[in-house]
């Protein structure tokens, strides 16, 4: 048992990433035939190299941006600019309207719902966004242990993916090779 709900919370990312329905027509921005060829992040100069198991995960934005925890519609679009496509559709859960858009060269897919309030965000590379306690892409698995601690969802967690949360709300680290690969955070269930 406890091997599918891994499996399946390693799906579940890329699943809200593409929203939980068939998306309906776009109302802007179709969506590219193809993933846009990935940039490397900004560098900041006054960045950390990548976290080692022995020091914790420095931020590599400036103050004012937000964390993945903050996002909302609004700040998403001050920080980030218009996205790369946007992709709206009636998810028959609540009749609400949830936006998905999309920042391929920044590496980030936010699914907002019609106020604007955030349902999800995944970050991979090239994102540089950092957690509110500084986990981002590239950190060592070690330290999200570290950071996290006893917030870790153990029962849920594997060498693939550690849950801080659980599936109606929580932050997902997917790990490959000892270093995060993908932050998701946000709620899988409907």
């Amino acid at each position: 048992m406890r091997a599918a709900i891994a499996s399946l919370a390693l799906l579940l990312p890329v699943t809200a990433a593409c929203g939980p329905r068939p998306a309906a027509p776009s109302t802007s921005n179709p969506e590219p035939a193809a993933p846009a060829a990935a940039t490397a992040p900004a560098t900041d100069p006054g960045a950390s190299e990548p976290a080692t198991p022995s020091e914790p995960a420095a931020p590599s934005l400036q103050a004012s941006t937000p964390t993945l925890e903050q996002i909302d519609a609004r700040n998403a679009a001050a920080t980030l600019g218009k996205p790369g496509s946007t992709t709206r559709e009636v998810w028959g859960v609540d009749g609400d309207t949830y936006t998905t858009s999309r920042w391929p060269d920044k590496g980030i897919v936010l699914i907002t719902n019609s106020a604007g309030d955030a349902h999800s965000i995944v970050c991979k590379a090239p994102c540089t966004w950092t957690t509110a306690k500084g986990v981002a892409v590239g950190t060592a698995a070690t330290v999200v242990e570290q950071v996290y601690g006893a917030q870790i969802n153990r029962e849920e967690s594997n060498a693939e993916l550690l849950m801080v949360g659980d599936m109606y709300g929580g932050t997902y680290f997917t790990i490959d090779a000892g270093k995060v690969t993908e932050i998701f955070h946000g709620t899988n269930a409907e």
